[in-house]
């Protein structure tokens, strides 16, 4: 499902770095700034420092996604530049902690009607906040829902990354089903594909969806 016309021009919007404060506030527990998102424009994929810093959490954290290569700096400009930016239905953040340094990135993927998916979600630097992640979630949630209208979230991870599991729970997501992977490898890498249940051998690896609706979200945050 396509997402519609106002989902387009919203992201086409931030994109562009055309709007004069693209930025979405972080706020702690406590309601005090914790810091932002900040869009990833056509001008910072061209920055040398975000490509360098994309490369490097990428590299870190290889293993956490269903795609794993080695990762060069072409390679890292070359998805934003030819494929995240391209993309209608996708857009990236930023994450900069309340000093306004760069620790992460977070995004939105199949961008539809009926809902829309957390990807490309990375903690590249240390932060000194207990819980930063799960505030960057519920910031980047709360903009989703308001700004683009979306009923709910939804994201995959493997199975044994308990700790993001873990942050994913206290932002309010629940598991809803488990697909059993199937390894494909490939010159310098290998690729997690979905199988059948009973193609499952019950020993491979795991990815389990996880969902939050937003009224169970806005619930959540009125408590």
């Amino acid at each position: 499902m396509r997402p519609t016309e106002e989902q387009v021009r919203i992201i086409a919007n931030l994109k562009s770095g055309a709007l004069p404060d693209m930025s979405i506030p972080i706020a702690s527990a406590e309601g005090a700034a914790a810091g932002f998102l900040i869009p990833i424009t056509h001008r910072l994929a061209e920055d040398a420092t975000i490509i360098d810093a994309l490369f490097r959490w990428r590299r870190s954290h290889m293993r956490s996604f269903l795609t794993v290569f080695n990762p060069t700096l072409e390679k890292t400009r070359n998805y934003l530049t030819a494929f995240s930016l391209p993309d209608e239905a996708r857009i990236l953040f930023l994450i900069v902690n309340r000093e306004n340094r760069h620790v992460g990135h977070i995004g939105l993927c199949n961008i539809a009607p009926d809902g829309g998916e957390i990807d490309n979600v990375i903690r590249g630097e240390p932060v000194d906040m207990p819980g930063f992640m799960v505030c960057a979630h519920e910031a980047l949630l709360c903009w989703a829902f308001a700004s683009l209208g979306l009923p709910l979230a939804y994201l995959n991870v493997l199975a044994d990354n308990m700790r993001a599991i873990q942050t994913y729970e206290k932002v309010g997501f629940r598991a809803i089903g488990r697909t059993p992977l199937l390894r494909e490898e490939h010159e310098g890498g290998y690729r997690l594909r979905p199988v059948s249940g009973s193609s499952g051998n019950g020993t491979g690896p795991v990815l389990i969806r996880m969902e939050i609706l937003r009224d169970s979200f806005y619930r959540k945050q009125s408590r």
